[in-house]
């Protein structure tokens, strides 16, 4: 299983925190949801699970989704406020050398 449900309260208010910081940082990549499937090997129903906040996921998924992007684990599960979306920004700029 890659995914939990986010039934309580507290799980549910992180799945959509997460599912926020995933489209970030899917955009700062240029991936859709297939294009980061095939990169990560998760299947686009989960990918698309998580990006709706219905399901988060296992670290091990984390950590194979923020990598098929470029990004490490903790770009990806950052709490807001602590890393704003200039930042991702900044940090796909510096990768590709611009």
């Amino acid at each position: 299983m890659a995914a939990t449900t986010c039934a309580r309260e507290r799980d549910a208010e992180f799945c959509e925190t997460f599912g926020e910081r995933l489209r970030e940082l899917m955009d700062a990549d240029g991936k859709s949801a297939e294009g980061l499937a095939r990169a990560s090997g998760v299947s686009v129903w989960t990918i698309k699970s998580y990006l709706d906040g219905d399901r988060m996921p296992r670290l091990d998924t984390a950590i194979r989704l923020s990598t098929a992007m470029g990004f490490t684990p903790n770009d990806l599960c950052a709490l807001p406020g602590l890393d704003p979306p200039e930042r991702v920004r900044h940090l796909r700029l510096a990768r590709r050398g611009a």
